[in-house]
């Protein structure tokens, strides 16, 4: 497994504040983390930013291309994820200067559908912002209904494409881009958050590296915006785990509102 060095600027955070006010973990990439502890000020919270995996774009190789520049022989395309939108839409957006007509693109969450309303694309949202929440949509329902494009990163869950396969649909992947875990000193989160913190994750990668990187999992809260991810989660021994409604920033500063509370 690929191995992401820390920065400079999550080198230099590798203190433990002064204050016991409560700490808040970000695990997304800086960007991202920025944004969101910017939308915490409101709060007596200290955020501090740890992206646990950094993301980049693949080659895509004479086969990909093929997939990018044939898009207009699939009926439905997935975008499994916010990278797959920023590594792979972007991509796809260079053959394409208008989609084909006839084309059904799916967001696998809000905060993907809304990155993809950039590309001047209208995706269709499920209820669960997870795989089995597409497959529950009635428009991937219908068997032998066409072909899928999923648009994902490497070594993705299989779910998704077995059971539409198994539905009889034509189904192939578009991977472009892969991910690394990013190194930290053995310990040093749990020694710079203290007894007393909150961490945001959203993926089932991110469950599983933090649970490699912490010593004590009853010392923190963990927010995740599926029941999916609070199943890892509490399979991998955090005891305090809450659920938010979905992946987006205003349902997750909502969740640790409640969560500080209490």
């Amino acid at each position: 497994m690929a191995r992401a060095q820390t920065n400079s600027s999550a080198r230099s955070l590798l203190m433990t504040p002064d204050s016991e006010t409560p700490k808040v973990l970000l695990t997304r990439d800086e960007d991202t983390n920025a944004e969101f502890g910017a939308a915490l000020a409101p709060f007596n919270v200290v955020p501090i930013s740890r992206p646990l995996w950094t993301y980049e774009s693949v080659d895509l190789g004479a086969a990909g291309r093929d997939i990018a520049t044939s898009l207009d022989r699939y009926d439905h395309v997935i975008v499994i994820s916010q990278n797959a939108v920023r590594y792979g839409v972007t991509t796809v957006a260079d053959y394409w200067p208008q989609w084909p007509i006839s084309l059904r693109w799916y967001a696998v969450g809000p905060t993907t559908a809304e990155a993809m309303r950039a590309y001047d694309i209208a995706p269709i949202i499920p209820n669960n912002a997870n795989s089995e929440g597409l497959l529950a949509l009635p428009q991937l329902q219908v068997p032998g209904s066409g072909r899928v494009l999923i648009l994902r990163g490497q070594e993705g869950r299989e779910l998704l494409r077995q059971s539409l396969v198994d539905r009889g649909f034509s189904v192939d992947y578009l991977e472009v881009y892969r991910g690394s875990v990013v190194d930290y000193p053995n310990g040093a989160i749990s020694r710079e958050m203290g007894s007393h913190y909150f961490v945001m994750l959203y993926s089932g990668q991110a469950v599983s590296r933090l649970a490699e990187l912490v010593k004590s999992k009853a010392d923190l809260t963990v927010i995740v915006p599926s029941a999916r991810l609070k199943a890892i989660a509490l399979e991998l021994g955090f005891t305090k785990v809450v659920t938010a409604a979905d992946q987006r920033q205003a349902s997750m500063i909502s969740t640790l509102k409640l969560a500080l509370q209490t």
